[in-house]
């Protein structure tokens, strides 16, 4: 047990395994006979051993060890009060000659007086002796570290110089060369290629690239040095279409704070767009570019936004992207953002009112091409459910009623907790997962898509379907199913990842079906009835699919893709980088939110 002591009184000895010295410490003995013995001879006659209890070597005298590191059998230690010779052998006289042999009585005093002062000298000389003892011991490791760097530090500086002469020195045309092909290649596709060229035309690795281009500063505004990254990417493009890309900007909540940026000198945390910088900032705001036929995503600026920002100076940043975007020879085809950027999107010539929906303009930098705005369909997607939460009822057209044979008009969001309630306390249900909280979400949890999924599912319509069916409850169910199923099969289409629900010609059919679901959707929401008005949602689920379905139709005929995946014209992008940045702190700093951007 490293660290214990021997337990014999007045002993300061210590089993200590860092040092070179160690004393050999025993147990006490499990014959309880001899363990009493021990005891006796120690001077504890009434102490009780615990478990790890030791008596170290010094307590022993040579010829009661049978090997370096065991005792023999029947081994008794030596206190320092039975030193005396004397004792050896002597037995007490009896009590009935005491008084014939006195001599006796004055030699066994003078032993104990003898005795005890054996005992503190011992005591006082093995001290000393083990202190000697450590202090050899730190010499001796004191002599040998010393030792070890006189000769080893010559030895390493020659190996240093012998792996750098046989590494490959690269020059800033072999980064710039590595960075292009990274670019284009991606991680996997650098490796192989670099695996694959010869030791003497080498590519850099992938860390050292990471290290040539960590001095990018990464300030708050437009990263004109990725930018320029950028631009060697497209120039080694032969595809014209891998050029299309989608911008994408969307914000995130910071903390209101100054901090000092050692990386730039400068204090971070005021606002950054052109005339906030007065006024400490409480938004992040992050544009991405990412590509429509060739996957990629990447950061080109932020801004640190206080809570109200003139959007004539933020107009200014789009345009000022849209032309760096030109410069590097990408084409923007699209913008995309969430619902609330209207007065941005209104300043920039599109129009997302009742009677004003213009989702195509002309390119501010290029006017011979059109630029088109997709307002982010998950938004639209959990502001739907939240809207169908907060009015309960939404009324559907006369025609879509007689067209598809409903049997009332209204979709009543109270047949869905109806639903929830009949299977709660089930042990299989026809809705797992569905729970009270997802219909009367709070304000933090509203806005989460997985809630919003589980009362807007296929899986719900199909219930209350089948509820009608087995006239369990009323068939006005069935208009709310039948509605259900709709703007499922709805965000479904928008939000495609995969090419089972990708938009292509190849599969004329499905793509036509596809295109007749959203045009459907259109059709409802032009003539629904929320509350006895026009929502907001309304204009922007039209602006949405219409938007989406001019974006389909130009990349697929225009463009001959292939097929077109919608989930490229969401936010999702921006939003996984917003989760990337919130998994150490849900709400950072400015000087956190550039950190944790730039990793």
């Amino acid at each position: 047990m490293p660290g214990a002591g021997c337990t014999v009184p007045g002993c300061t000895s210590r089993l200590n395994k860092r040092t070179s010295f160690k004393l050999r410490m025993v147990r006490y003995p499990k014959d309880e006979e001899l363990k009493k013995c021990w005891l006796t001879i120690l001077g504890r006659p009434d102490w009780t051993p615990y478990g790890e209890a030791r008596v170290c070597e010094l307590h022993f005298l040579s010829d009661q060890w049978s090997s370096p590191f065991r005792l023999k059998k029947g081994a008794l230690p030596t206190s320092t009060a039975i030193l005396c010779s004397c004792k050896k052998g002597a037995s007490p006289p009896a009590a009935a000659h005491s008084h014939d042999h006195c001599y006796a009585q004055k030699a066994s005093a003078s032993c104990k007086l003898h005795g005890s002062l054996t005992s503190s000298t011992i005591v006082e000389v093995t001290k000393e002796n083990i202190e000697l003892q450590k202090r050899v011991c730190g010499l001796q490791r004191q002599l040998h570290g010393e030792a070890t760097d006189t000769f080893s530090t010559p030895l390493k500086s020659l190996e240093n110089i012998k792996v750098l002469s046989s590494r490959k020195k690269y020059t800033t045309e072999d980064i710039r060369k590595g960075l292009q092909i990274r670019f284009s290649c991606g991680s996997t596709g650098y490796n192989t290629v670099r695996n694959l060229l010869s030791k003497d035309t080498k590519l850099p690795s992938i860390r050292l690239l990471q290290l040539e281009t960590e001095h990018i500063i990464f300030k708050p505004g437009i990263l004109h040095e990725v930018l320029h990254a950028l631009k060697e990417r497209f120039a080694g493009l032969s595809d014209v279409r891998d050029r299309d890309v989608v911008l994408v900007f969307d914000e995130m909540s910071t903390k209101k704070r100054i901090d000092w940026d050692p990386s730039t000198g400068e204090y971070i945390g005021w606002g950054t767009i052109p005339g906030h910088e007065h006024l400490h900032a409480e938004k992040g705001e992050i544009f991405v570019l990412r590509g429509c036929h060739r996957k990629f995503k990447q950061i080109v600026a932020y801004h640190l936004n206080p809570t109200s920002v003139n959007m004539d100076q933020k107009k200014l940043v789009i345009m000022e992207l849209l032309q760096k975007a030109k410069d590097i020879g990408a084409n923007v085809v699209a913008i995309v953002c969430d619902c609330g950027n209207r007065t941005l999107l209104r300043k920039l010539g599109f129009g997302t009112q009742k009677n004003n929906l213009k989702y195509c303009i002309p390119n501010p930098i290029s006017p011979d091409l059109k630029l088109r705005c997709v307002a982010d369909p998950v938004h639209v997607f959990k502001s739907l459910k939240e809207c169908l939460c907060s009015n309960r009822f939404i009324e559907l057209p006369a025609s879509i009623v007689s067209q598809f044979d409903l049997p009332s008009a209204m979709v009543n969001i109270e047949h869905i907790a109806w639903l929830e309630k009949f299977q709660r306390d089930e042990s299989l249900q026809m809705v797992p997962g569905l729970t009270f909280k997802d219909l009367s979400t709070t304000h933090f949890s509203k806005m989460k898509v997985k809630s919003s999924h589980k009362v807007i599912n296929h899986k719900v319509g199909a219930a209350l379907s089948y509820l009608v069916l087995k006239g369990l409850v009323p068939e006005a169910f069935e208009t709310t199913a039948w509605f259900i199923k709709l703007m499922n099969r709805w965000f479904e289409l928008t939000t495609s990842r995969s090419c089972q629900l990708a938009f292509g010609l190849k599969n004329e059919v499905a793509y036509n079906a596809a295109v007749d679901h959203l045009k459907l959707v259109v059709t409802v929401f032009q003539g629904v009835n929320i509350a006895g008005g026009w929502k907001p949602v309304q204009s922007h689920i039209i602006f949405s699919t219409k938007s989406l379905l001019e974006i389909t139709d130009h990349l697929i005929r225009e463009k001959n893709y292939q097929f077109v995946l919608t989930g490229n014209f969401t936010s999702d992008v921006v939003e996984n980088i917003v989760s990337r940045v919130r998994i150490t702190r849900p709400t950072p700093s400015g000087l956190e939110l550039k950190t944790r951007l730039n990793t």
